[in-house]
């Protein structure tokens, strides 16, 4: 996975190609500058993360795992695991401490452990959380995370009881405190592929994913909000879907997607049908993680973009919304089409209660 993050200090663009992770940075001239390597070989796997404008990749090879703190092209590397590596690790930087997010393979088993750590200074750990059995999306991406605003994301997985069932659902992290599970859907097909999205404000989550049925692939699309989790909807069905994206312009949620080579995009304003889009030639297209650094969010808004696999930072608007210079103004403005709710967090309890009733 490929990562932009854009932060009022600047857009840059993380990167992995062949065992080595690069960056490089969104000029003012709307060009991007060269690629530099800052990781030179052995890396297995990376996530990046945004809290409060810190940016932190955790780079893993097959025998540790490092904790890099990126400030404006400056990297300061310290040691976080040292031994032989197979699950997939992400971190969310704090104001004192790390906290993070695990998986653990079991030999010989279907699913795995998931584990929360607290990761103090001087690298210890504290608050270590049983979260109980993860059952991998595939594509070496055990879970998700999805970022809400600062120190609150989403954390969507498949749980498992160690059979293969495969129930879809999410926890809400906001720092250390962490709610239960939710379920969205229960017991997902095991020969659905792992093709998902998805995007959450502070007001709603939005969800798409993929689901096999005897005959065809189905496109789902399910919205949670203040009353609770909505009906299911199918968006589009076919033999070949894949690559759903979700985003928001102008107050209407919209899901892109690839049906075979082409693509098409869904707008839930009540009235239209999935319109095909033009793809550029030439180009294969692959997507990125986009993490920004906003005050809510503009008229415009995506947790994931569609960019030229081949060189990652090129971000490709197949919709023709508007062009990549409008889309980083917009979304590091005040501009803000829905109210924010700052969430007020007191003890575990009252936690786990705004969860259980507010969303």
């Amino acid at each position: 996975m490929n990562y932009i993050v854009a932060t009022r200090g600047g857009v840059f663009c993380f990167y992995r190609k062949d065992d080595a992770l690069y960056w490089c940075e969104y000029a003012s001239d709307g060009q991007w500058y060269s690629p530099q390597v800052f990781v030179d070989g052995g890396v297995i796997n990376f996530t990046v993360s945004l809290c409060e404008g810190k940016i932190l990749i955790l780079s893993q090879s097959r025998f540790k795992v490092e904790c890099i703190h990126f400030n404006k092209g400056n990297f300061t590397v310290n040691g976080l695991v040292e031994s032989t590596m197979t699950g997939q690790y992400y971190g969310l930087s704090l104001d004192d401490s790390i906290f993070l997010v695990h998986n653990i393979p079991v030999t010989g088993e279907f699913s795995q452990i998931l584990m929360s750590h607290r990761v103090e200074p001087l690298n210890v750990w504290t608050d270590n959380r049983h979260l109980g059995r993860v059952i991998p999306f595939g594509q070496g991406r055990p879970f998700e995370t999805v970022p809400v605003r600062d120190q609150h994301f989403l954390l969507f997985y498949l749980a498992g009881n160690g059979s293969l069932v495969r129930d879809l659902g999410y926890r809400e992290v906001y720092g250390r405190l962490m709610g239960d599970f939710n379920l969205i859907q229960h017991n997902i097909s095991l020969n659905s592929p792992s093709c998902h999205t998805f995007l959450a404000t502070t007001q709603d989550i939005h969800m798409a994913y993929v689901t096999k049925g005897l005959l065809s692939l189905t496109l789902n699309y399910v919205k949670k909000d203040a009353g609770g989790l909505g009906g299911k909807v199918s968006v589009a069905q076919g033999a070949s879907i894949s690559s759903p994206l979700l985003y928001i312009h102008n107050n209407n949620i919209n899901i892109m997607f690839k049906r075979g080579e082409d693509f098409f995009v869904q707008n839930f304003d009540g009235k239209s049908l999935p319109s095909k889009l033009e793809k550029p030639k030439g180009i294969e297209i692959t997507k990125s993680r986009f993490l920004c650094e906003n005050d809510g969010f503009s008229s415009f808004f995506s947790n994931e973009l569609f960019v030229n696999s081949k060189m990652p930072w090129e971000v490709l608007m197949l919709d023709g919304v508007l062009d990549f210079d409008d889309f980083i103004n917009l979304n590091l403005s005040n501009q803000t089409c829905h109210s924010k709710k700052r969430l007020h967090v007191g003890t575990q309890e009252d936690y786990n209660n705004f969860f259980n009733e507010s969303l």
